[in-house]
């Protein structure tokens, strides 16, 4: 048996500790596929995790603005060609910003004469 030495760090005496080297160990086809298995789990358990965290829409399709207003399709595209709101076209798709429509909206809103106010 060694004797152990000790290394003074401020008012601690630390042990000088080394672990003897371990031996290489050769893994079976079994044991790296129950690792890679593992591996797999732990991944899909992360993005399993990341998914469930709720995330705020930015955008919207003109279906939804149609669905918001209660109006027909060629009104939400009309509106939306009108330029009132920001929109951007991402290939043969219309995208609609959030933030831009929902402020168009709630001026919409505030500037109604026929609106009761509740």
């Amino acid at each position: 048996m060694s004797e152990i030495t000790y290394t003074k760090q401020g008012d601690y005496l630390i042990p000088d500790l080394t672990l003897p080297p371990e031996p290489e160990i050769q893994l079976g086809r079994y044991a790296l596929m129950r690792m890679f298995e593992d591996r797999i789990s732990a991944l899909n358990k992360e993005t399993e995790a990341m998914l469930s965290i709720p995330y705020e829409k930015r955008i919207y399709t003109v279906d939804e603005i149609q669905d918001i207003l209660g109006i027909g399709r060629n009104s939400a595209y009309n509106l939306v060609k009108s330029g009132v709101f920001h929109s951007v076209r991402i290939g043969g798709n219309i995208r609609i910003s959030k933030k831009s429509f929902d402020d168009w909206l709630d001026n919409q809103m505030n500037n109604c004469q026929v609106c009761e106010t509740v």
